[in-house]
């Protein structure tokens, strides 16, 4: 099987050379193992397969529990009831429902000067989309967090803030048609969009916070991170398959830097926020159902 396997089950074999776990600065390629789970392969340098280096299992308790649970394993094997497990290097849990403020529920005390339709007066909005075209635009708020430990060295243990802001929009068009005996009939179609503007990190040991750093979104420009853990960037959109690349920085574990980089670029990066956010138009101030 060499590398990750397709579908479901994506365990990768153990490679013929097993590199030791890293140390330093590292430079870790990582790929997606399958298109249907959230595991991935990571890889010293370059995706090849002598450079097969580390495994990045994601696990969920099931379907109706959001919590998310990643391991970071090498390929060292040596537990004879569960073979397919390797040595856990980093432990991280987190939320894949995040919680979101929109609209009405918003506290927008924070919201640094930017444009809102919140500006008008309710009335001034009701009075303009009343017609048969109609648009809307709603701020909201996401706000997550995750936690890290080490494993195999005990001792690390550190948790992680998130929160993230931006916009969505609505247009609204209603036409009219007639059928074959002259009745009216009426159409209603929906443009819905979602933004990302801003995400912000903040990771805190022994609840002092000890780096906070920003991404600022730019929708069709890559997204590129820097804290004092890793660097990293992601190309070909927002949202990609093909593997992204994490810088280590020295004097920081790589593993934690690794998994954290990771998360920031998948589960914490906009394309994944925007799957996440469902508006709630009910909760924009003016909004009139067609």
């Amino acid at each position: 099987m060499g590398a990750c396997a397709s579908m479901c089950e994506s365990t990768p074999d153990v490679p013929a050379n097993i590199i030791a776990d890293p140390e330093g600065p590292c430079h870790f390629v990582v790929k997606s193992c399958s298109m249907f789970n959230k595991d991935y392969e990571v890889y010293r340098d370059a995706v090849d397969e002598n450079n097969r280096w580390l495994f990045i299992n994601r696990e969920g308790k099931g379907f109706f529990d959001p919590t998310g649970f990643i391991d970071l394993e090498n390929y060292t094997r040596i537990d004879p009831e569960n073979k397919k497990k390797g040595q856990v290097l980093w432990k991280l849990k987190y939320n894949e429902k995040p919680h979101f403020a929109m609209g009405a529920t918003l506290d927008d005390s924070d919201s640094e000067g930017e444009f809102d339709a919140g500006m008008l007066s309710q009335l001034a909005r009701v009075l303009m989309n009343t017609g048969n075209t109609r648009f809307y635009r709603m701020k909201w708020k996401m706000f997550n967090e995750a936690k890290m430990k080490s494993v195999k060295i005990p001792g690390g243990a550190f948790e992680v803030k998130i929160k993230a802001k931006g916009f969505c929009t609505r247009q609204i068009n209603i036409t009219y048609t007639r059928d074959e005996h002259g009745n009216q009939q009426r159409h209603v179609s929906y443009d819905d969009r979602e933004y990302v503007n801003k995400i912000t990190y903040k990771v805190k040991m022994n609840g002092e916070t000890i780096d906070t750093f920003s991404l600022n979104c730019c929708e069709g420009r890559e997204l590129e991170w820097d804290c004092g853990a890793f660097q990293a960037s992601l190309k070909s959109g927002w949202f990609s398959r093909k593997p992204h690349e994490i810088h280590t920085k020295p004097g920081i574990d790589p593993g934690f830097a690794l998994l954290f980089g990771h998360i920031c670029i998948t589960e914490f990066a906009p394309d994944e926020i925007k799957k996440d956010l469902k508006p709630n138009w009910m909760l924009c101030p003016g909004y009139v159902p067609p």
